[in-house]
């Protein structure tokens, strides 16, 4: 931005300023001074500084173009933009005639629309720089708005989907750099992607020096707190790891003691199994043990034989309560037994009382179902009759009631018929109902205007076109009378420099051309006319038609006119007029050049500066020289 500040060519491209030192040492050489580039004649007023970005979108590249006058000026700009290692989208030509005064009588919308043209709002400094941005770009076409509702409001005409621009609006911009067209009737909204704003049509450089120094100083601060966030994000990534060191150590602490807790108790082990190995081996000790534990046995054995006898004096004693208990539980179990049959009969009344109970629900929902039935039979033939009570009005409505009322089947056989027609008529109409097929005839009626519109449109241009077409006919009728006219003045001048009276007559109805000639003899009659160029000499038909082709290339603009062996047939006589006339009638034209080839003598003609003979050996010579060579 600071070098765009101290070089206004930076804002261009970094090797503009090379190519305006290249331009100015090679002025000399171009037809015209390229102008360029357009960017340094165009400014914005300060009070339309808000349509920067939308200018410079619609202008495109153009503000970067450089303009010449023709094909040869731009090889040569294209020249020095290789020496000054310009890009390819850099520094742009375009071929711009220069006519020293700017274009008039602009179309430009009418009314109030015409401040918000650009060519209104821009201000162009060089005329032939205008002009070029009104030919490439269509500046009177593109307006300007602040507000899109604003814009839509007064630029569109017509419905949705029917949109017409304003005359000689083609495109509308907003602040923003968006844009709106209309194709095929539709409105289409363009949104601008390049957010940032360049400074070629504003030129304001401070103001962008001072917002990126602005958008430096936020990114410097944010690149503070950020450095800041880091520093705390070290420390704590530091206290995890010095937390990290702590646990790995306790756990090997731990590791080690379950190692050695695991040594001791497989040393426990192993002590344990060489213990049960010393009292399994070593039995002789328990010997004494033994026996005395026998003795032992042998006197609880003693002791239990006592105390059973016991026990069988005690059972004796209890018999009698044993007996009157099992006869308690008897008379129980009977008991239970006789209250087993009532419990029976309860279960299989309450079982009878809930299948009726069932059947009871069941008869009440069948009566609530008949009733609805009933209700539903009742509501239909409601219908039935309120359908009938209609029909029968429609048809007294239609037509009186029939004296003779025939029987059922008559009428069922004529129902059947028209569902018949109903059906064919309905599968005719795929299906459609009567809505469906009035939304259809809705439809088909738009189309059916529109269709008339266009017809109407297209007749009317028919028309115009015919009547068109009948003027430019009849005038293009006049031009060829005029130039046959010509051609046969033309025709008979010619003529009569070869002591002749020629007349042309062209027939365009009939496509055809009737040459009269007659010699301009002593005594001499309309009965020595000649129509037919067979009754001619051949000399004669020669040169009447080297005189038809010079009276029809005196009409036709042509720079070049060529006859090759035109005096073929003729005698001298002839040759020499016809020569002497040719060679006139290219000098009358000496702005167009004439090729005569001929195998015959030129020597008759005389020396003149505006007449070069060239005559080609023999073929003898051209082999001997040839062979020469």
């Amino acid at each position: 931005m600071k070098k765009q500040k101290s070089d206004s060519f930076s804002v261009f491209g970094n090797h503009i300023a090379h190519l305006q030192e290249l331009i100015k040492a090679n002025l000399d050489r171009f037809t015209e001074p390229p102008i360029g580039p357009v960017g340094k004649y165009v400014t914005l007023p300060k009070e339309f500084m808000r349509f920067a970005v939308a200018i410079e979108v619609a202008l495109k590249g153009t503000l970067r173009c450089y303009l010449v006058v023709n094909g040869q000026d731009k090889e040569l700009l294209d020249d020095l933009k290789r020496q000054a290692r310009c890009q390819p989208r850099e520094a742009e030509i375009i071929i711009a005639q220069r006519c020293g005064f700017r274009y008039q009588n602009l179309e430009v919308p009418g009314g109030d629309l015409a401040a918000h043209a650009m060519c209104n709002v821009l201000n162009v400094k060089n005329d032939d720089v205008f002009n070029a941005l009104i030919d490439v770009c269509s500046l009177e076409s593109k307006l300007l708005f602040d507000d899109r509702e604003v814009a839509e409001r007064n630029v569109l005409n017509g419905p949705s989907g029917h949109f017409r621009m304003v005359q000689f609006v083609s495109e509308v911009y907003l602040p923003n750099g968006d844009k709106f067209v209309v194709r095929e009737g539709n409105l289409a909204y363009i949104a601008n992607k390049v957010s940032r704003r360049r400074s070629i049509i504003c030129e304001d450089v401070e103001s962008e020096i001072r917002g990126l120094e602005q958008h430096f100083d936020a990114r410097q601060r944010d690149l503070q707190g950020l450095r800041l966030q880091e520093s705390q994000l070290r420390a704590e990534s530091t206290d995890l790891h010095l937390y990290a060191t702590q646990e790995k150590d306790r756990v090997d602490n731990l590791s080690r003691r379950y190692h050695r807790q695991c040594t001791e108790l497989h040393s426990l082990e192993e002590e344990f199994s060489d213990q049960q190995q010393e009292h399994t081996l070593d039995t002789t000790v328990l010997e004494g043990e033994i026996s005395d534990v026998q003795e032992d046995l042998a006197s609880l054995e003693a002791r239990g034989l006592e105390l059973r006898k016991c026990i069988a004096a005690a059972n004796q004693d209890l018999n009698g309560p044993l007996d009157e208990l099992e006869d308690v539980n008897a008379e129980e179990n009977k008991i239970a037994a006789e209250l087993n049959d009532p419990q029976r009969d309860a279960n299989e009344t309450y079982k009878q009382l809930t299948k009726m109970k069932s059947i009871e629900i069941m008869s009440q929902r069948q009566v609530e179902a008949s009733q609805a039935l009933a209700e539903q039979l009742n509501q239909h033939l409601r219908s039935i009759q309120e359908d009938r009570e209609r029909q029968e009005k429609n048809a007294l409505r239609l037509c009186t009631r029939p004296a003779n009322i025939l029987p059922r089947n008559a009428y069922e056989k004529r129902v059947k018929q028209v569902e018949h027609q109903l059906a064919s008529a309905h599968q005719r109409l795929n299906g459609l109902s009567l809505s469906e097929l009035k939304n259809d005839m809705e439809l088909k009626e738009i189309k059916y205007k529109t269709k008339k519109a266009n017809y109407d449109k297209f007749r009317q241009n028919l028309l115009q076109i015919r009547s068109m077409l009948a003027e430019r006919k009849e005038t293009w009728d006049r031009f060829r009378a005029a130039v046959s006219r010509r051609t046969a003045n033309e025709f008979s001048e010619y003529m009569r420099h070869g002591d002749f009276a020629g007349k042309l007559k062209f027939r365009h109805s009939n496509e055809c051309l009737e040459i009269t000639v007659l010699q301009n003899e002593k005594g001499a009659t309309s009965a020595s006319q000649m129509t037919d160029m067979k009754e001619l000499s051949g000399g004669e038909r020669s040169y009447t038609q080297v005189a038809l082709l010079l009276a029809l290339g005196k009409i036709t603009e042509c720079p070049f006119r060529i006859m090759d062996e035109f005096d073929v047939f003729m005698d001298s006589v002839n040759r020499d007029m016809t020569i002497q006339l040719l060679v006139e009638a290219a000098k009358n034209e000496s702005k167009k050049q004439f090729i005569f080839v001929t195998p015959n003598n030129l020597s008759i003609l005389q020396q003149d500066p505006m007449v070069k003979v060239q005559t080609m050996d023999p073929p003898r010579d051209r082999e001997r020289n040839s062979n020469a060579q």
